[in-house]
């Protein structure tokens, strides 16, 4: 039984985090099927996430540290955000 609840602790602590959103324009209504993306500073790796019919995303199991997040969508300006700290756990929601 101590093993058990050992190995449990070992997965609470993982070393990912999530960010997720909803992606509205000026009048509240959702944007749909946009790709949003996450892009780790320090090793430039890019995690994508499509936008829902309801403007939901969920960019899941990032590794912790920096982000940058873009969205672009036709009509629209490109949004883009520094500056992102990830950390152990955390769910960010934008």
């Amino acid at each position: 039984m101590a093993v058990v609840a050992c190995v449990s602790a070992l997965f609470a602590q993982s070393p990912q985090a999530n960010i997720s959103g909803t992606l509205r324009d000026p009048q509240s209504a959702a944007i749909p099927n946009v790709d949003v993306v996450a892009t780790n500073v320090g090793t430039a790796v890019k995690t994508v996430a499509r936008t829902s019919d309801q403007g939901l995303y969920t960019l899941r199991a990032l590794p912790i540290g920096e982000y940058t997040l873009t969205v672009e969508a036709p009509g629209f300006r490109r949004h883009l955000r520094q500056g992102l700290v990830l950390t152990t756990g955390q769910n960010l929601e934008l």
